[in-house]
């Protein structure tokens, strides 16, 4: 059975259809709604500028500021943590953390993940 339910992306699916955490996001959280005032998300330690890196001692980007644009507006909390990768996604399996930021789509996650696909290109017609 999967952990994740509902990524970061599928609940604003229209602001993100473009961006690069749209399909990004792995959640362990088994609600669609929420029914927490904090949310865990964690991301890879050596950094993704400009979606996530750490200065001063923060968590900042892209991704950052877009998970505390959404889930601010509903009171929710968020903390961003930068683990090695590997454990990022391994805690989160195992329901340490809420959200691992940037994860692209793998069939392995696949098993345990549901993951927020978008096409890989967009074609406008005019």
């Amino acid at each position: 059975m999967k952990n994740a339910t509902r990524s970061a992306s599928g609940l604003a699916t229209t602001a993100f259809t473009a961006t690069a955490l749209a399909g990004a996001a792995l959640l362990s959280s088994p609600a669609l709604a929420l029914d927490t005032s904090s949310l865990k998300a964690c991301g890879d330690g050596a950094g993704w500028p400009p979606y996530t890196f750490e200065k001063g001692g923060q968590v900042q980007g892209y991704d950052v500021d877009v998970l505390n644009a959404i889930f601010g507006k509903e009171g929710v909390d968020v903390s961003v943590a930068m683990p090695p990768w590997k454990r990022c996604v391994l805690q989160t399996k195992a329901g340490n953390y809420d959200i691992a930021l940037s994860a692209s789509y793998s069939e392995e996650r696949d098993k345990d993940f549901i993951l927020a696909l978008f096409p890989k290109s967009l074609n406008l017609s005019l």
